[in-house]
């Protein structure tokens, strides 16, 4: 496990689904935590963590729309 700025926690773990790259999660104490890929290698799992991060920082975990979300994201 290891803490990020902010309350961000990120776990390497096995997804088994390859079209998943990242799972996020905000936790009941304000907290997030990233869930990523041990089958991907270690700069695909760089890449999914920062836009995961990306996403926790841009509040879109409050949106409802998650079209609206990646399309904002991939601007």
């Amino acid at each position: 496990m290891r803490q990020a700025p902010d309350g961000v926690y990120s776990y390497l773990v096995d997804l088994e689904d390859t079209k998943i790259a990242e799972m996020v999660r905000e936790n009941e104490d304000c907290t997030y935590t990233i869930l990523l890929n041990s089958r991907f290698n270690h700069e695909r799992n760089q890449e999914s963590y920062l836009h995961a991060l990306k996403h926790i920082q841009n509040g879109d975990y409050e949106k409802e729309s998650v079209q609206e979300i990646e399309a904002e994201a991939h601007k």
